[in-house]
């Protein structure tokens, strides 16, 4: 079972697991690749495909931070170990039949592309782990020693320079029409608001 987050009261630290936020995204992409018709498309450069993922994984991303009940630092914690599903579980069973093709190195390459941007555009302060999640969460409730390391670099996680010009491009590149400045901004206040 996957933890929603864990709160480090002793740090200031409110770590939000993005594989919740991925798994409660996903049913809506899901639904909106066979809504337009893109199911049977594995290729993420798509425009179209790249609009339906973006459009949902941002959205309840900010969603979601917005609506943290904490006054802890929030930090969004993503390891590629945790993602469980990729392109074949969008397949149409029926015009996919006997497909080979291995797609989940390509969509861990497409989510570690579009989490580097999300970090440029957002005032959003995003770690990276080699654990999964849950694996960081063990670690640090039996107390070994390898957590205080990793508590270090999520203590020091910093947000990159928030640009609104590079941010209004990319909204509009793929229509994200949600993603205003006073959304951003309540995205910004909530990530300064902590002890």
């Amino acid at each position: 079972m996957q933890l929603r987050f864990i709160e480090i009261d002793n740090h200031g630290l409110y770590i939000l697991n993005f594989e919740y936020v991925f798994v409660d995204a996903y049913k809506d992409i899901v639904n909106d690749l066979f809504m337009y018709e893109k199911f049977n498309d594995l290729n993420v450069r798509s425009q179209d495909t790249k609009k339906i993922y973006y459009y949902h994984l941002i959205k309840h991303l900010c969603d979601t931070i917005t609506g943290c009940k904490t006054s802890n630092r929030i930090i969004v914690y993503f390891c590629e170990k945790d993602l469980k599903c990729d392109f074949k579980q969008c397949a149409n069973k029926r015009t996919r039949k006997g497909s080979t093709k291995e797609t989940r190195p390509d969509f861990i390459l497409f989510m570690n592309r579009f989490l580097k941007q999300i970090k440029n555009i957002l005032p959003i302060k995003l770690y990276i782990g080699d654990v999964k999640f849950n694996t960081f969460v063990q670690y640090y409730n039996t107390n070994k020693g390898k957590y205080i390391e990793t508590i270090n670099d999520i203590k020091n996680t910093k947000v990159c320079p928030y640009n609104m010009e590079k941010f209004k491009k990319f909204s509009s590149k793929y229509q994200l029409n949600y993603l205003t400045k006073h959304y951003t901004d309540s995205l910004k206040i909530k990530g300064m608001i902590y002890k």
